[in-house]
């Protein structure tokens, strides 16, 4: 059993640097929670790229929960397009600043 955790995490090594870094990974590394919980809530059944593309949209208009609240779900939705279901991430993320 151990022969085969020893190869399976050499396997790993080997691969690690070709995998592609999520999207939320690195927007983490940028220290602000608040980006973090959109590209979360972006990133849910939406591939990376769509995300990241999205997340730098909505994030370039709007970067606290204040300034998210001045747009309408209309525009979120906009700016979040094409990630999946962006009419109800766009609602999602309204009540979100709201709490916050």
């Amino acid at each position: 059993m151990k022969v085969q955790i020893n190869k399976i995490i050499e396997i790993l090594k080997e691969i690690y640097p070709s995998l592609q870094e999520p999207i939320v990974t690195e927007v983490a590394r940028e220290g602000n929670p608040f980006f973090v919980l959109i590209s979360t809530i972006l990133s849910l059944r939406t591939k990376d790229k769509t995300t990241k593309e999205a997340t730098q949209r909505l994030l370039s208009v709007a970067k606290t929960p204040n300034e998210m609240l001045k747009l309408t779900q209309e525009q979120i939705a906009k700016l979040i397009y094409p990630v999946g279901f962006y009419n109800v991430k766009a609602k999602n993320i309204l009540e979100v600043c709201k709490i916050l």
